[in-house]
């Protein structure tokens, strides 16, 4: 899936001026995974070509940056900080802008809800991060068992490689 840059910037816009960064990144998931309103829970990464994954790296750390000048110094944040931990992985084998979820397990849940609650603010993790690294070390025979199939994770983008 193409996602052009004037749809990123626009998003960071429209998000960020309402002062509600955190659906923001719930709206970049909304916009490669579909049936996003359905989703309990996205296992992985989805992936995406470095320079989307650059462009939005750099609009997260330019918000934070603001962001942390209006705090008090303990309630400062690492910018980018949110990109980095929940963002997509960057994949040199896709194209500039492209997104895509192919080796990415989404499970969705069509009964309503995580669990019969619905929070303001849906996570888009449940697992903790050893769980997430265990199901992306382990083969996929051992996952088809819990009706889920979890491949290993791409080399994630490290921009200080």
């Amino acid at each position: 899936m193409y996602l052009p840059r004037e749809l990123i910037d626009e998003l960071f816009m429209h998000f960020i001026e309402a002062k509600k960064p955190g659906l923001l990144m719930e709206s970049i998931y909304a916009l490669v995974i579909p049936n996003w309103d359905k989703v309990k829970a996205v296992r992985g990464h989805p992936r995406c070509g470095v320079e989307l994954w650059k462009h939005i790296g750099r609009r997260w750390i330019d918000h934070d940056i603001i962001y942390n000048r209006q705090q008090p110094l303990a309630e400062r944040i690492t910018p980018g900080g949110a990109w980095i931990q929940n963002g997509f992985s960057a994949d040199d084998t896709l194209f500039e802008w492209e997104a895509t979820i192919v080796d990415c397990p989404i499970i969705y849940d069509y009964e309503g809800g995580i669990d019969g609650f619905e929070p303001a603010y849906r996570p888009m993790f449940v697992e903790s991060p050893e769980e997430r690294q265990r199901d992306c070390d382990r083969p996929l025979e051992e996952d088809e068992e819990e009706g889920v199939r979890v491949a290993r994770s791409p080399k994630r983008y490290n921009p200080y490689d």
